[in-house]
């Protein structure tokens, strides 16, 4: 028999009257609005020298207002860890509430008090038609990023057994594989999007795309259709590349690296003046 047959087949005139109220108190609870939660930049977290208390027990007290939204207590450091009682707070329009964290990272306790900050990203699918400044999007973003997710996962499998094979004394980042729920923008997503109306102005067309070179009209491509070029300075006066695979290093097509070679090519033209 198994435990979910078991358990289905527990008679409930077997129970104590504790049992049957702890079974009920789920059912009895209510829950406050709490405040949009978002994630703390990576220059958020400091040092601390040792872990806070346990976090106390609150009694919400009455919503003040039906705009409020419920803030947690938290410790805080300065020279001691002091409790900072939660409260009910009016959120910041088109701000998001970075909670409280507290991680082990490279031998040391990395501690971020909870911030307000600007929720200025919104994640859109595939844009699928635009006609009259209204863009029709496509569904599955969820899925798109699940999948984006995944290879990342792999990547980061295959860097780890490569240490590990190498036989590397590499500290371990639990962070690089947190993972964060969803924001709205992914479990509701927009469907069409009205530029005018949301006051937008200009569209940066970036990623996404395969890689044509067709409008590019200057004979400097090799025979394989690849622009001729040293770190993205191609032969052409002018004429720079940024985000192709291996520009100057592995990561050159990834967004954690088309910076480093964003600020490489600015200091080769900062040179040229």
């Amino acid at each position: 028999m198994t435990t979910a047959t078991a358990c289905a087949r527990l008679s409930l005139r077997a129970l104590t009257p504790l049992a049957l109220l702890l079974l009920a108190l789920p059912a009895c609870g209510s829950r406050h609005p709490e405040a949009p939660i978002g994630a703390h930049p990576p220059s958020d977290p400091v040092v601390v020298p040792y872990p806070p208390p346990p976090a106390k027990v609150e009694e919400v007290p009455a919503q003040p207002g039906p705009n409020c939204a419920w803030t947690d207590g938290y410790w805080e450091f300065t020279d001691r860890w002091e409790w900072q009682p939660g409260e009910w707070v009016v959120p910041q329009a088109h701000c998001r509430l970075a909670p409280v964290e507290l991680r082990r990272q490279q031998g040391q306790l990395w501690h971020s008090r909870p911030r307000w900050y600007p929720d200025n990203v919104t994640l859109l699918g595939r844009v699928t038609a635009a006609r009259d400044g209204v863009l029709d999007i496509a569904p599955g973003l969820a899925e798109t990023l699940a999948q984006g997710d995944l290879y990342y996962s792999v990547f980061l499998d295959m860097m780890d057994e490569y240490v590990r094979k190498c036989g590397l004394d590499l500290p371990e980042d639990r962070a690089a594989r947190a993972i964060r729920p969803d924001p709205p923008c992914v479990t509701e997503p927009i469907r069409q999007l009205d530029l005018r109306a949301e006051n937008i102005k200009a569209v940066i067309w970036s990623t996404g795309y395969g890689v044509d070179f067709g409008w590019i009209d200057i004979p400097m491509f090799d025979a394989g259709g690849e622009p001729r070029h040293r770190g993205g300075v191609s032969e052409v006066p002018g004429l720079y590349f940024l985000g192709l695979s291996w520009l100057s290093r592995l990561k050159s097509a990834f967004l954690s690296g088309v910076g480093d070679d964003a600020a490489d090519l600015a200091d080769h033209i900062a040179s040229r003046r």
